[in-house]
């Protein structure tokens, strides 16, 4: 069966896009590479509204991002934060800190959780089932 792609842009320094495939009863979003202000939430929120799977740009803690706002990136908690307003199946935080560990990946996603059990990490390797 055909797959939809359709996209929008997003905030980063030099232009992205956040895509959306969709095929017979399936959505996935992918949104690397942005920075979640509150306009970017609100139009981001609507164009994964309901998709099984939303992966989204969470470089940041909130304390980091502090340091690096404008680089085009976002912060773990407002990513978390989007998954469950935009009331998707399931959301990967994604495009982690190089300098993360595993270990501190890991405490972050039983973290977030907690919380939400919609909100994971992404991991090399990850299979998912929709």
């Amino acid at each position: 069966n055909p797959v939809i792609v359709s996209n929008m842009p997003v905030s980063h320094p030099g232009g992205c896009l956040a895509y959306r495939a969709e095929w017979e009863n399936h959505r996935i979003v992918y949104a690397t590479d942005c920075e979640l202000d509150e306009e970017g939430c609100r139009r981001l929120e609507a164009f994964a509204y309901g998709a099984q799977l939303l992966i989204v740009d969470a470089q940041y803690t909130k304390e980091e991002y502090q340091r690096c706002r404008g680089y085009g990136h976002s912060d773990m908690e407002t990513a978390a934060s989007l998954i469950v307003k935009s009331e998707v199946g399931q959301g990967l935080l994604f495009h982690h800190a190089p300098t993360r560990t595993d270990e501190q990946l890991g405490q972050m996603e039983q973290f977030y959780r907690k919380k939400e059990k919609r909100v994971g990490v992404a991991k090399e390797g990850d299979k998912i089932k929709l």
